[in-house]
């Protein structure tokens, strides 16, 4: 839905399913909600859901994910903070070694930079 430009009906899904009884993982419905903003380029908004999320994912005894980390990276970097979108992608990095695209999109943004 997302790449189809249905934002607002992404939201209102996950708004409804945000306060289901039967949803085991609440901070990922955040994440989801902080990706739909970011695809908008609703920057602070997706900001917003990305701290709620690792709020959510606290409470439920999750460390940080390395995907909450690599959200985050693309909202410093689409504010134009692409050394702090560095680091949180260095950090999904360490969490997660094996994910192949952190690396990719690490050496896509260091080249960017020059």
């Amino acid at each position: 839905m997302l790449k189809s430009n249905r934002i607002p009906e992404t939201q209102a899904i996950l708004d409804i399913t945000k306060k289901s009884r039967q949803n085991k993982e609440p901070w990922l419905t955040h994440f989801l909600k902080g990706c739909a903003y970011l695809e908008a380029d609703e920057i602070e908004l997706a900001q917003g859901q990305f701290k709620l999320s690792h709020q959510a994912a606290k409470q439920v005894g999750r460390k940080t994910v390395d995907s909450l980390l690599i959200a985050k990276a693309f909202v410093e970097y689409k504010s134009n903070n692409v050394q702090e979108a560095l680091q949180l992608l260095e950090e999904a990095r360490k969490l997660n070694p094996k994910r192949v695209s952190i690396s990719e999109r690490i050496r896509k943004w260091q080249q960017s930079e020059v």
